[in-house]
């Protein structure tokens, strides 16, 4: 594959017969080179945004196929759904708002932050919070490990 620059000087030479004046080819060079850039750096974008989404849903799979190793039986899966339920309800309004878009929408905290107009850092704020009081409201019921590698994800 061409770079950005041959690309750019290929097209010119392919595209010569288009170009009126000699002070044309500057302005085709920039514009064409601005824009290869440009879609080069979404491209990138998508696919790192592809990579992210895979890699939350293989750890999402790991939590699940570990739980489900686990052996518990209904009964105190049922008990335990319910005490992560009340105890994420419980929470102050901003910081399970946040908890909610991080762990169940797959936000990340920039774009937390920019949606609820904050700074980034109030995310993490209201992320360790969360995760505090969650850890403490569940800490009898499972080893204090298994909450944590639950809800430490960041």
């Amino acid at each position: 594959m061409f770079g950005i620059t041959q690309d750019a000087f290929l097209n010119l030479w392919l595209n010569k017969g288009k170009i009126e004046k000699v002070s044309g080819v500057e302005s085709f060079l920039y514009t064409y080179a601005k824009s290869k850039c440009l879609n080069a750096i979404r491209h990138n974008q998508v696919k790192e945004r592809y990579k992210s989404k895979t890699l939350n849903e293989k750890e999402r799979e790991l939590d699940f196929d570990i739980l489900n190793s686990m052996n518990f039986d209904t009964l105190a899966l049922s008990e335990l759904e319910d005490l992560i339920s009340k105890s994420i309800e419980n929470l102050p309004e901003k910081t399970k708002v946040i908890f909610l878009k991080k762990r169940f929408e797959n936000k990340k905290n920039q774009d937390i932050a920019n949606e609820l107009n904050v700074t980034v850092k109030t995310v993490e704020a209201h992320m360790t919070k969360a995760l505090k009081i969650l850890r403490l409201n569940l800490s009898d019921y499972l080893p204090l490990v298994l909450i944590t590698l639950i809800l430490s994800k960041h």
